[in-house]
C-alpha cells in the first residue's frame, strides 16, 4: 500500500528534470557562483592581521551580532573566520529562498494550475508529486553544498580548510532542506500559492529575527530556532557538523509530516479553509485599478518591508565604516574616490545596491500581467468593457510608481540607520538625491519589460538575465577590473553617483526618452498581437 502511494516516482522525477533542467541549473550555478566568488575575494579584502583583529571588534557590535551572529575566538581572527562570520548566514538565506520557490511551485503552484490533477489521472501514486518534490529539493541542496564547499576549498588561503569549506556548504544545504520541509507543510495548510510563499517567507523572517535576539542575549532562543543550528557550527574553527545532522533529522521529520497532511486533505483544498470573502466587492475592487492593486498588494507590502530593512541594515554599518574599508584594496576599488569623505563615497555605492534591489519588485509586478495572460485569466477581463490599453497602463503606472516608492523606502531606512550609527550623520537630502538619481534607470527596465510583454510575452524572463548582467557589470565591474564599456551596455552605467559626480541632465533625458519609446512600442505590440495562453 505504501509503495503504491509513490508509484512511478522516479519516472516522474526524470520528467521533471527534463522540464525544469534550465531552472535547476540557473539556481544552483547562480547561488554557488556568487558565494564562491565572494569567498575568493576575501584574502584580498583583509591582507593584514591587524585589520582582521579590528574587524573582529567591529563585528562584536550588538547590531552586527544580530545581523551576522556571534564572533568566535576574536583574538585569533582569520580570513576564514571573517568569511564564515560575515557570509554564512546570508548564504544560508539564498538556499532557503531557492527551496521556498521550488517547493511552493511544485506543490501548491502546480495544484492551482491544474497540473497535479492531470498527473494524478495517470497511474501514479497519491504522493508521487510530493515524493518527487522532496527528492528534488534534497538533491539540489546536496549538489549546492558540494559546489560551494569544493569551490571555497580552492581559495589559496591557509586558514580556509577543506573540512571547513565543506562544513560551510553543508550548513547552506541543510538550511535549504529545512526550509523546503517547512514550505511543504505550509503547502498542505493553505489553499493558494501566494499564501504559501508569503507564509514561508514570514516563517523565514521570524526565525531570522528570533535567531538574532538569541545571539544577542545567548538565551534559549539560540537553540529553539532550527535556522540557528547550521549557523552555530563555528565554521572554520570547530566545524560542529552534528548541528547540521540535527537540522537534517528535523527536516526529514517535517517532510514526513507534510506527506501525512497531504494524504489527509482533498485536492485543491487546504487544512485551513480559506476565509470566505465579502458577499459584495467594494467599489474600489470593482474598478480595474483596484483589482490590480489587490493582486499586487501582498507583494508590494513585502518589498516595502524588505527595502526598509535593507536600508536600515546598511545604515547601521556606517558607525564602524573605517574598520571595514581602510586599507582594503577591494573596497577602495569599489569607491568612486575624490575629495569627499569616506562615508559619503561609501553611501554612493550603497545607494546603487539599494536602487538595484528596489527595481526587482516593480519588474515582478509588471510581469504579473504576462503571467495572468499565460493562465488565460486576462480573457475574462477583456470579455468586459475593458481595453488592453487601459489594463497595460494600470500595470505600467503601478510599476513606475512602486519604483519611486521602494526607492524612497530604501533611502529612508538608510537615513535612519545612518542617523543612529553615526555621531555626525550624512545629510538626509544628500542620501535622497543619491537614491533618486537612479530612478530613470529603474524606469528604463520597466520600459524594457513593457516592450517584452508587447512582442515576446512568453519570454519576459529575458529581463532577469539583463538585470543580473547589469548588477555584475555595474556593481562588481570595478572589483574585477571590467572595462567601462560593459557597464555602458546598461542604463545604470550612465547614472551619476551623487554627490561624488556632478549631475548631468543629458544622460537622464536620453534614458527617459528611450524608456518612452520602448513603452510606446510595447503598447503597439500588445494591442495588435493575439493573447497567449
Amino acid at each position: 500500500m505504501h509503495a503504491n502511494l509513490f508509484n512511478h516516482t522516479f519516472t516522474y522525477l526524470v520528467t521533471v528534470l527534463k522540464k525544469d533542467k534550465l531552472k535547476i541549473i540557473f539556481w544552483l550555478l547562480g547561488i554557488s557562483f556568487f558565494v564562491v566568488a565572494v569567498g575568493h575575494a576575501y584574502p584580498a579584502l583583509f591582507p593584514d592581521q591587524a585589520e582582521l583583529i579590528g574587524l573582529a571588534e567591529a563585528m562584536r557590535n550588538p547590531m552586527m551580532v544580530a545581523m551576522f551572529g556571534p564572533v568566535y575566538d576574536p583574538e585569533n581572527y582569520t580570513i576564514a573566520q571573517a568569511l564564515g562570520n560575515q557570509m554564512l548566514i546570508f548564504s544560508m538565506m539564498f538556499s532557503a529562498i531557492m527551496s521556498i520557490f521550488i517547493v511552493s511551485k511544485m506543490t501548491r503552484g502546480d495544484e492551482e494550475e491544474g497540473i497535479l490533477e492531470l498527473i494524478q489521472s495517470l497511474p501514479v501514486g497519491r504522493l508521487t508529486q510530493t515524493g518527487v518534490t522532496v527528492i528534488l529539493i534534497v538533491f539540489m541542496n546536496i549538489i549546492l553544498a558540494l559546489l560551494i564547499g569544493f569551490g571555497l576549498a580552492l581559495i589559496p588561503e591557509d586558514s580556509i580548510t577543506v573540512v571547513g569549506s565543506l562544513t560551510y556548504g553543508f550548513s547552506i544545504g541543510a538550511t535549504g532542506i529545512l526550509m523546503g520541509a517547512i514550505t511543504l507543510i505550509l503547502a498542505q495548510l493553505f489553499e493558494n500559492n501566494r499564501t504559501v510563499m508569503g507564509m514561508s517567507f514570514l516563517v523565514l523572517g521570524v526565525m531570522y529575527l528570533l535567531r538574532g535576539m538569541g545571539d544577542l542575549s545567548e538565551n534559549i532562543l539560540v537553540w529553539l530556532m532550527p535556522l540557528n543550528w547550521p549557523a552555530r557550527v563555528e565554521v572554520y574553527i570547530n566545524n560542529y557538523n552534528e548541528l547540521n545532522v540535527l537540522t537534517l533529522g528535523v527536516s526529514f521529520v517535517l517532510f514526513a509530516v507534510g506527506c501525512y497532511l497531504n494524504l489527509r486533505r482533498d485536492l485543491e483544498a487546504g487544512m485551513f479553509a480559506q476565509k470566505p470573502g465579502k458577499t459584495a466587492a467594494s467599489k474600489v475592487l470593482k474598478t480595474p485599478t483596484g483589482f490590480v492593486l489587490r493582486l499586487l498588494k501582498a507583494g508590494l507590502i513585502a518589498w516595502i518591508v524588505t527595502l526598509f530593512i535593507l536600508g536600515l541594515t546598511y545604515g547601521s554599518i556606517f558607525g564602524d565604516l573605517d574598520t571595514f574599508i581602510e586599507g582594503s584594496d577591494i573596497f577602495e576599488q569599489m569607491l568612486p574616490g575624490g575629495e569627499y569623505p569616506l562615508n559619503v563615497q561609501f553611501m554612493s555605492v550603497i545607494m546603487m545596491v539599494v536602487a538595484l534591489t528596489a527595481g526587482i519588485g516593480p519588474i515582478m509586478f509588471l510581469n504579473r500581467l504576462a503571467t495572468e495572460e499565460k493562465k488565460n485569466h486576462t480573457e475574462h477581463l477583456y470579455a468586459r468593457a475593458l481595453s488592453r490599453t487601459r489594463l497595460l497602463s494600470i500595470f505600467t503606472v503601478t510599476a513606475l510608481i512602486s519604483n519611486a516608492l521602494l526607492l524612497f523606502i530604501g533611502s529612508l531606512g538608510l537615513i535612519m540607520g545612518v542617523q543612529v550609527s553615526m555621531d555626525e550623520p550624512i545629510g538626509s537630502l544628500q542620501i535622497l538625491q543619491a537614491g533618486f538619481a537612479y530612478l530613470p534607470a529603474l524606469w528604463f527596465m520597466i520600459g524594457l519589460g513593457v516592450l517584452l510583454i508587447g512582442f515576446l510575452p512568453q519570454k519576459t524572463s529575458i529581463i532577469w538575465i539583463y538585470f543580473v548582467y547589469a548588477f555584475f557589470a555595474v556593481y562588481l565591474g570595478n572589483v574585477i577590473n571590467l572595462p567601462a564599456f560593459f557597464s555602458y551596455l546598461t542604463p545604470y552605467g550612465f547614472i551619476d553617483q551623487l554627490p561624488i559626480d556632478a549631475f548631468r541632465i543629458l544622460p537622464t533625458v536620453i534614458i527617459l526618452t528611450l524608456t518612452a519609446i520602448m513603452v510606446a512600442l510595447g503598447y503597439v505590440g500588445y494591442i495588435k498581437r493575439d493573447l497567449k495562453g
